[in-house]
């Protein structure tokens, strides 16, 4: 079974290096194309060492794409500006789920560090699942913290609105953080499972894509993957709609151990605001490459 990787690259060179020959390294018999996409932010040249080591290992199997839109975490996507291809395709991943011609595609950040074959492990459990990955948005969540809900569980626990409410009043002081939690949108009334923040984590995720694109945007009902998108008062984190609109057309997903595959370093949004987060990050990365990766990335000293 042969796979494409779906990576949106915004700045850490160094980490997206990593990132990416940790996973040839551990996955690369899986692997057949990477779509590579740059997101217009990226300063010229930025990632220029590792596309041209990526070019090399993989003649004619690496694309690099980089979007008319540049599409921020603090941007919703609206469901009418879906027929608009410029603007799909500027949707994170969206430009490879829409190009690739395999089943199944891994779509990940590039800020992970991979340690065993986690494509493999995901191809070998995904089943009948449309994802596999870590599952929840758990710590903002009420369900979670009331013990009544679990990645593994999801879909055990389908509470009315009235009763999500009420677990989200007695919400421990300081995760109680947005506003839609006390003011869902109409939908919530009718559908009130899946909860507010549960999603596929897409940072690293294997998605059966001969399953998905059927349901999925531009062709099917389900908001893209990479999407965020407006709940009430507040902005959905990425996945969470597309889970949300596939799992109330009876697909699933299913949790899985990821982090025993391969370190999500949390820098995240953070890193992209702190300074020093960021220099850290990138100061880590170069260090895994000197010594583990010598001779597969150009790095000086």
């Amino acid at each position: 079974m042969r796979i494409d990787v779906f990576i949106n690259v915004l700045y850490k060179p160094l980490q997206t290096a990593l990132a990416l020959l940790s996973l040839l390294r551990h996955s690369g018999r899986h692997i057949d194309r990477i779509y590579f996409i740059e997101e217009p932010p990226n300063h010229p040249g930025q990632h220029e060492a590792i596309k041209q080591v990526l070019a090399s290992r993989l003649p004619s199997r690496m694309e690099v794409h980089q979007p008319a839109h540049y599409i921020n975490w603090h941007t919703p996507v609206a469901r009418e500006s879906l027929a608009d291809e410029a603007q799909r395709l500027s949707i994170r991943y969206q430009y490879g789920w829409e190009r690739s011609d395999k089943d199944f595609a891994l779509v990940m950040h590039n800020d992970i560090e991979v340690f065993g074959d986690v494509v493999g492990a995901l191809l070998a459990n995904i089943g009948e699942h449309l994802a596999i990955g870590q599952v929840g948005g758990c710590l903002f969540c009420p369900a979670h913290w009331a013990e009544k809900c679990t990645p593994d569980t999801y879909l055990d626990f389908k509470p009315s609105r009235a009763y999500l409410l009420r677990l989200y009043e007695r919400m421990p002081p300081g995760r109680n953080l947005h506003p839609y939690n006390l003011s869902l949108p109409e939908e919530f009334t009718t559908h009130p499972w899946p909860l507010p923040h549960c999603r596929m984590n897409e940072w690293c995720a294997l998605v059966n894509l001969a399953q998905a694109r059927p349901i999925t945007a531009p062709h099917g009902p389900a908001m893209p993957l990479g999407a965020m998108a407006q709940c009430g008062t507040e902005i959905m984190d990425t996945g969470v709609r597309w889970f949300r609109d596939i799992s109330l057309l009876g697909r699933t997903c299913r949790n899985f151990p990821i982090q025993e595959y391969l370190t999500h370093h949390q820098g995240g949004h953070k890193a992209m605001l702190d300074f020093s987060a960021y220099e850290q990050g990138e100061a880590r990365a170069l260090a895994t490459l000197r010594r583990d990766y010598p001779g597969e990335y150009p790095v000086e000293g």
